[in-house]
């Protein structure tokens, strides 16, 4: 019954007190630090929200992709399709790092990305900084496939690291180009550990007042062996300790870490002056047996959400 064309008081109240009764239940997974000092990371929990919610949640907004479908890596330089002119990405290898279009292995398709270490160590990196020029909150989705659970050979006092995804940043006056936080693998009996690390021993941070190198970890935390995985990263830019870095694997939230640095102070290309770049990577100071090997495929920037 409606009183002048509205609903009574009464059910109302009904009807809000059955929507509190469907309330969402979520979860929250947390990082971890091996050193005393990173033990409260400080992130803000990420919410499971049920699917119920789905069909009013936002769709992200796809900045660019890559498929590598063409048998090129050219996508990674957009808009060129080379390292000319205004390119936006790229291929960057140093110590005998290889990349290349690969048929061997696809997650969808024909085609991916190879990234090869041929001697054990080096760097294999595609790059993408054009759109965290444009945007200060981003999301970062790539498949990847390791074959193998190679071991890690570096020297373990001074590295022994496998970097395969980063967030890196330059300075303004470009003396400095360093990775801020990075995704770690470690071979623990034979399974791949993810962590993630902030690299900087001597830039204030990841929390105000800190300042050294921090490892986080999550025991129960695995990336497969032989089979596609997808890595998810989103990060909130910042150069103070306003930002966010999240990082999931299938779609689970491994770490979350809020108001912290991600980045030095640089003003030329953006309002919330970092100069950020994002890149997936086999980036290792030892790996064998050798060649070592990550096929990586589809790729996908967003305009991160919620």
């Amino acid at each position: 019954m409606r009183i002048d064309g509205r609903l009574p008081a009464i059910v109302v109240a009904a009807a809000l007190l059955l929507l509190a009764a469907a309330g969402v239940a979520y979860a929250v997974v947390w990082g971890t630090s091996t050193t005393p000092s990173a033990s409260q990371p400080g992130g803000a929990g990420v919410a499971a929200t049920d699917t119920s919610r789905a069909d009013t949640a936002q769709v992200p907004e796809v900045l660019w992709s890559a498929d590598m479908e063409d048998g090129s890596l050219r996508a990674w330089y957009a808009p060129e399709t080379s390292a000319v002119g205004d390119f936006g990405g790229g291929e960057f290898t140093s110590g005998g790092g290889e990349t290349s279009a690969s048929d061997e292995q696809a997650h969808s398709g024909a085609w991916s990305a190879k990234l090869t270490l041929a001697t054990e160590l080096g760097g294999a990196r595609l790059f993408r900084w054009r759109e965290f020029r444009a945007e200060r909150d981003l999301t970062q989705r790539v498949w990847m496939f390791i074959p193998e659970a190679y071991r890690l050979t570096g020297d373990a006092s001074d590295g022994r690291y496998w970097n395969i995804t980063q967030l890196k940043s330059r300075t303004e006056n470009l003396d400095r180009n360093d990775p801020i936080w990075f995704v770690n693998l470690t071979n623990e009996d034979g399974e791949l550990v993810p962590q993630l690390v902030w690299w900087p021993r001597t830039l204030e941070g990841p929390h105000r007042d800190q300042s050294g190198f921090r490892r986080y970890t999550n025991e129960g935390a695995r990336v497969p062996v032989g089979n596609w995985f997808e890595l998810t990263t989103r990060v909130r830019q910042s150069n103070e300790f306003d930002g966010i870095v999240e990082v999931s694997v299938n779609g689970e939230t491994i770490f979350s870490v809020g108001d912290v640095r991600t980045a030095y102070r640089s003003c030329t290309y953006d309002d919330w002056c970092t100069d950020q770049h994002w890149s997936v990577n086999n980036y290792s100071d030892g790996l064998s047996p050798a060649p070592a090997e990550i096929f990586v495929d589809d790729a996908v920037i967003e305009r991160a959400t919620g």
